[in-house]
């Protein structure tokens, strides 16, 4: 059998390239690693930007709700707790018959005939709020009308130009 010849010695060239190789490689891979993690960087704030933008704002919805004739002082601390329950941005107010007529004869003074019904024995005693939330849902409000002594539960966002007049029943069915 015959020896194989031996290899030659390496050159100085052979020696200088093969490093220089592995090093080009290995910076085109750190490249091209960076520019992948900037990318992904950029994607998701632009996501995540994207999707604050595009939340809804908080929108105001008006509560009330009006008490059946023989409800309890029990029951309306129960109804008042649970408006408390909903974080409000304004105290929860608690209006007298006698403050609901004088209400109503304001609203309602230039129709004297609808006037006549609108006495304190006839309207009932009732509780308002204002909450704020990006998405109400009826899950948070669905038991103040099941609470005992309510007779009426109205919830609606106001009119812009119209003040604490709702624009709009929000209905959850009960």
């Amino acid at each position: 059998m015959t020896n194989p010849e031996p290899a030659p010695p390496p050159t100085a060239t052979d020696t200088d390239t093969a490093p220089a190789v592995k090093s080009r490689r290995g910076r085109t891979i750190l490249w091209i690693l960076a520019a992948a993690v900037a990318l992904g960087l950029v994607t998701g704030s632009a996501f995540g930007a994207g999707y604050l933008v595009g939340r809804p704002g908080k929108e105001e919805y008006k509560i009330s709700v009006y008490m059946k004739k023989d409800a309890t002082q029990a029951e309306k601390d129960a109804v008042r707790a649970a408006l408390e329950a909903l974080a409000p941005i304004e105290a929860v107010t608690f209006k007298t018959k006698e403050e609901a007529a004088a209400d109503a004869q304001e609203m309602f003074r230039d129709y004297p005939e609808t006037l006549e019904q609108m006495t304190a024995e006839n309207l009932p005693e009732s509780f308002n709020t204002t909450i704020t939330r990006r998405n109400l849902t009826c899950a948070e409000i669905r038991p103040i009308p099941a609470l005992a002594g309510v007779e009426t539960f109205f919830v609606g966002r106001p009119m812009p130009e119209s003040g604490d007049r709702p624009a709009a029943k929000i209905e959850c069915g009960t």
